[in-house]
């Protein structure tokens, strides 16, 4: 009994909680004045220099959100700006030979990254006839590999191997 009434308590509090987080944020009588954001929409969090991702909508102006890096400092309360679209990374001959995260952000600590164009991280796959086909062999440097089981670039491959063995597997499509 004593636990099913601290349930009770505590689902009040919750709506109770809820209530006034509605009101913060601008919804009166359970009609958002704002549209949620959708999946995969960045977020930037006013007082941190973070961004999150929208990975699921709960209802109610409540998403579920993965951090784009160290999650030190965060709280309740903090004031989320929705971008209304989704991450960009540079990308062109600029970004070759550099390092960078999933936000864009140069890691090699070569300066700027010189990329004009950006295009989404989540965007739908080239068609296959846009793909680049050809016969290329992708190089691995293991002698052994690159003599008996050649590798061709772009396709599916797996290599195991035990430690100590000096025999390796590879599982290929």
């Amino acid at each position: 009994m004593a636990r099913q009434r601290y349930k009770a308590k505590r689902n009040s509090n919750h709506v109770q909680r809820q209530n006034r987080a509605n009101h913060r944020c601008g919804h009166r009588r359970g009609v958002p004045t704002r549209s949620d954001p959708e999946i995969y929409d960045a977020l930037k969090l006013d007082d941190v220099d973070l961004t999150l991702e929208v990975q699921q909508q709960l209802g109610d102006g409540v998403v579920r959100a993965i951090a784009m890096g160290p999650s030190e400092g965060l709280r309740r309360g903090l004031a989320v700006t929705g971008t209304g679209k989704g991450i960009s990374v540079p990308v062109g001959s600029g970004t070759l030979g550099r390092i960078m995260d999933v936000l864009g952000k140069p890691q090699d600590e070569k300066g700027p990254i010189q990329g004009s164009d950006t295009l989404p991280i989540h965007r739908p796959a080239p068609a296959y006839d846009e793909q680049a086909g050809g016969q290329d062999l992708l190089v691995t440097g293991i002698k052994v590999i690159d003599l008996l089981v050649p590798f061709a670039k772009g396709g599916k491959v797996g290599l195991f191997a035990a430690p100590g063995s000096a025999r390796p597997s590879t599982c290929s499509s």
